[in-house]
């Protein structure tokens, strides 16, 4: 049982009716007691009071939406840039960063994005400018740095989950 979806936990479709929904709890709550199950009872109850109440089930509809949103979203920018489109995936990235201003994952993934295209405008240069340009003679800090914003991102991303 997925334990952090409301309509998983109580093994509804997210269409179910207040009769429905009603019809899960008592069956969840009979199965996952609150002696035996005191953290599955809690959120069997928690699942139940939010989808019972018509505004807050909206509200919850609302985030689960926005939440597929950013997981499409995010994993469309990664997929660019794992195929080497970082223009699209800078265009996937802005519109997040629209979406969800504040959310840190996505300002690395830009910046992880802009360093990958300053990398690949230095690689693209003539030799001899690569000689006369000091920034692109950094002993390989810059595979580095974008290690480093990869490691950092996937770290941030687990402990957002």
């Amino acid at each position: 049982m997925n334990w952090d979806n409301y309509y998983d936990i109580l093994g509804v479709d997210s269409r179910a009716t207040s009769s429905d929904i009603k019809r899960a709890y008592a069956a969840r709550i009979r199965k996952y007691t609150n002696e035996q199950f005191p953290d599955e009872f809690m959120k069997i109850r928690q699942a139940y009071e939010v989808l019972i109440d018509d505004q807050s089930r909206r509200e919850y509809d609302t985030e689960l939406l926005n939440q597929s949103q950013y997981t499409e979203l995010l994993n469309e920018a990664r997929r660019n840039v794992n195929n080497g489109n970082l223009e699209n995936a800078k265009v996937n990235l802005r519109r997040l960063q629209e979406l969800f201003p504040d959310d840190r994952v996505v300002l690395l993934e830009l910046e992880h994005i802009r360093n990958a295209m300053r990398s690949d405008s230095n690689s693209s240069m003539p030799d001899e400018s690569k000689s006369n340009n000091s920034s692109s003679d950094d002993g390989g800090t810059n595979n580095w740095g974008c290690c480093i914003c990869i490691i950092i991102i996937a770290l941030i991303y687990l402990f957002n989950q």
